[in-house]
């Protein structure tokens, strides 16, 4: 089974009364193969990486795209939001 690969997505937060504009930038997990694909979003003090035990199961059936979400792994949130 190939490791998980990350991708990174960069989005804009926009200006919110006096907070400026900002960019969050999502950090994505990929394992597994499958004509599927399944999108997982981890719980309180886990990350993305929590999933990947499940990639061998799911093999041939879906690709498995964990998110990591604000203030947990990899992905970078501002400060500000």
């Amino acid at each position: 089974m190939p490791s998980p690969t990350s991708l990174f997505l960069d989005c804009p937060v926009p200006v919110f009364g006096r907070r400026p504009a900002e960019t969050a930038r999502w950090h994505v997990r990929i394992s597994g193969e499958g004509p599927e694909v399944l999108l997982a979003m981890h719980g309180f003090s886990q990350s993305a990486s929590w999933f990947d035990h499940l990639a061998e199961p799911l093999r041939g059936v879906a690709e498995l795209w964990s998110v990591d979400l604000p203030a947990h792994g990899l992905t970078e949130w501002p400060c500000s939001v």
